[in-house]
């Protein structure tokens, strides 16, 4: 386990501590992640000499964590949690940013004149707006979590941003398979080319890095 794996691992296992976050446990991608996952995340996580994560070196502790998760839950379930950790959870950077970018392109960032092509985007794009908005419900934020956002030096609106984005992810990515990629390559190559095509639509991004749409869901099974 190198550094930056652990770091992942110790922002994760602080993320998944939180009340806010098993809240939405399945829309996250976690339906297998029931009260006894968070009391035992909770038991290894010291709020004081654990937090922040990014004043502490993590490895040892990661270590440990992960292996008494198997020898608790056992070898699949750990591996659901390093799947996740690994196709479903967002920190900025490169993660998801295929969905991420498509999304956009959905969501109005790309305009076309191809009326099957603009059917199946606003199609997906009212599927993930209402989604979203059906679970956008305000909830009361548990002591737990007050202590938790404070030790890791975050915030509420830090947190509830990064479960959005991930929702927004886990959204977009079942309804574009629902919707674009049960149709088939055709379809997946036309909206590739013209995106590919537009400099103002892809906003900088290289033709060369944009994402072949649908290439997530080669490990994303959610």
């Amino acid at each position: 386990m190198n550094i930056d794996f652990t770091f992942r691992c110790a922002r994760v296992w602080w993320f998944l501590s939180l009340d806010v976050v098993a809240k939405h446990a399945d829309p996250l991608g976690l339906p297998w992640f029931g009260r006894e996952h968070l009391a035992y995340v909770r038991s290894r996580l010291d709020l004081k000499q654990d937090l922040p994560i990014s004043h502490f070196d993590p490895r040892v502790k990661t270590y440990e964590r992960l292996q008494g998760f198997r020898q608790t839950f056992g070898n699949e379930h750990l591996e659901h949690l390093l799947w996740w950790q690994r196709c479903v959870y967002t920190q900025g950077g490169h993660d998801r940013v295929g969905e991420l970018l498509w999304w956009h392109f959905v969501n109005g960032g790309f305009k076309t004149t191809d009326h099957h092509l603009a059917s199946v985007f606003g199609t997906v794009r009212e599927e993930v707006l209402g989604q979203r908005q059906a679970l956008a419900a305000p909830a009361p934020v548990s002591e737990w979590d007050e202590q938790a956002v404070a030790a890791e030096e975050s915030s509420i609106e830090q947190v509830e941003q990064n479960i959005d984005e991930i929702l927004t992810c886990n959204i977009f990515a079942r309804a574009w398979q629902r919707t674009a990629t049960r149709l088939g390559m055709d379809v997946l190559m036309k909206a590739f080319e013209l995106v590919c095509a537009d400099d103002k639509a892809r906003g900088g991004i290289d033709e060369g890095m944009l994402p072949f749409p649908s290439s997530w869901e080669i490990e994303l099974k959610l």
